[in-house]
């Protein structure tokens, strides 16, 4: 399989609902903590950092990974949230992130659809007479 060199990113942002895909697929419970939800509240994030929550889940997660038992998902995670470089050359790996992309680009659409349904809306509301 070629390398891919240049590929989209299926995880720009902290996505928690991901996350507690894997923690469930791995067959863990991530406890909520007082002091990380704080830190989340209050803690300032730069871009391309980790929000305190997120590395608290992913801290959880990478403790029940074996060799043997790596998520997919949590491989294109890792590698777009973290640039892990970890290869991506299985196909189990590569439709991860193909599915997530396309969910992200559907997403994205239907984000579009309704901004320029609302805009035509508020223009044709501006213009009939009351």
């Amino acid at each position: 399989m070629p390398r891919m060199t240049e590929r989209e990113i299926a995880f720009p942002e902290a996505n928690y609902d991901v996350l507690s895909q894997i923690a469930d697929e791995l067959g863990i419970v991530v406890s909520q903590d007082e002091g990380i939800e704080l830190a989340q509240k209050y803690r300032p994030i730069t871009p391309g950092e980790l929000e305190p929550r997120e590395t608290y889940i992913l801290s959880q997660i990478m403790k029940a990974v074996t060799p043997d038992n790596i998520p997919p998902t949590l491989i294109v995670y890792l590698n777009d949230r973290k640039h892990a470089g970890i290869e991506e050359l299985s196909v189990p790996i590569a439709l991860a992130r193909k599915s997530r992309v396309a969910f992200n680009n559907l997403v994205s659409g239907i984000e579009a659809v309704n901004k320029e349904a609302q805009r035509i809306r508020e223009q044709r509301d501006q213009n009939q007479p009351e």
